[in-house]
Formats: C-alpha cells, structure tokens, sequence
C-alpha cells in the first residue's frame, strides 16, 4: 500500500471515529430520562420517624431529605471516604495510567508522527467535544 493511499485510509478513519464521538457525546447528554411521576408530596418525612415506626409507613408514598450515605462498600472509595491512604493509591494509579498513555504514543513504527498523531487526536477530540457541548450549546 503507497503512502497516499495509507494516509487517505487514517484520515477517514479518524473522520469516522470523530464523527462517531460526536454522535455518542450528543446523544449521551440529550438523553435525559425521567422515571417515575413527578413527586407532589409537600411535607417532608424524616428516617428516624421512618425507622422508629416502620408499619405505619407501609406502603405510603413519603418525601425525605439528605445524603445518600451507604449504598455499598465501593461507594466508599468513590466518595473517597477513607480519605489519606486511599487518595495516595488513586493519585499512584492515575499517574502511572499517564505515563502508560503517553509512553504509549511514542511506541511502534509510526508512533506519533503517523497514525499515533491521528489517534491522539481523536483522544482529544471527545472530551474538547463535550466540554464545548456543555459549556455554549447547553
């Protein structure tokens, strides 16, 4: 295959792929479902009334007010609960994902010169995608 005709064939690809990025991004963030009726119940119910008589909230519609505090065991490290050495790990795993990633773009016959540079910026083109999305056409 001449170099004409490969870099044609990287260029449509990444045409695709970016058209397809686009196409997911805008899809993702205009499907907005809503479940359930609207809620109309005005009067607020705590938990402790809630859990101290539980009978008599048997199969009652109720409103209540708070933070979700534990809903599994993972949530923990999502909300970073553990806090110091949990924060240490992530901070660690997130730098050697970079440096896997940018090492990455440098490796093979063409690397960032060739179709790395095409792939790199289809990477970028997401998130700059969204965030342009969100930010002046939302």
């Amino acid at each position: 295959m001449s170099g004409c005709r490969r870099v044609a064939r990287v260029r449509r690809m990444f045409v695709a792929t970016a058209i397809v990025m686009i196409c997911v991004a805008v899809g993702a963030s205009a499907a907005v479902k809503k479940y359930g009726k609207d809620l109309t119940l005005k009067e607020t119910t705590k938990i402790s009334d809630i859990y101290a008589k539980t009978e008599a909230f048997d199969g009652k519609r109720v409103k209540v007010r708070g933070a979700i505090v534990d809903v599994c065991e993972m949530n923990q490290m999502h909300l970073n609960t553990p806090k110091r050495l949990w924060t240490v790990v992530a901070d660690v795993y997130a730098v050697g994902l970079i440096v896997l990633a940018i090492t990455g773009m440098f490796v093979g016959k063409t690397g960032i010169t060739g179709r790395g540079a095409w792939l790199t910026g289809a990477g970028v083109l997401l998130p700059v995608a969204y965030w342009v999305f969100h930010l002046y056409l939302e």
